[in-house]
């Protein structure tokens, strides 16, 4: 199971959250060739240190920048994001795709 839900994490949540955005957005092919041969890891995260998927209380913040991109602002130590390894390797690459 837990094979799964990472595997849905990885291609439906993270890749297929991108997968849209490369006819506009040239420098992310290399970044959606990267996850679909699954040399980095694609990440979704939602929990926070301090709250876990408890939603009502989560604190971090996103900004949508003049540029287009998305500054986040977690206030405390307790709003930081995580996500445990999902993978036994050392060294791999990570993207996130952080829910609001």
């Amino acid at each position: 199971m837990t094979a799964f839900i990472t595997a849905t994490i990885h291609l439906n949540l993270c890749t297929g959250t991108l997968s849209p955005f490369s006819t506009t957005r040239q420098d992310l092919s290399n970044l959606l060739d990267d996850l679909l041969s699954f040399r980095t890891c694609g990440e979704f995260i939602l929990t926070e240190v301090g709250h876990g998927l408890d939603a009502r209380n989560l604190e971090t913040t996103a900004t949508l920048l003049p540029n287009g991109c998305f500054g986040l602002h977690s206030p405390s130590e307790s709003a930081w994001k995580a996500m445990p390894p999902s993978t036994p390797l050392c060294g791999m690459p990570r993207v996130q795709v952080v829910g609001e």
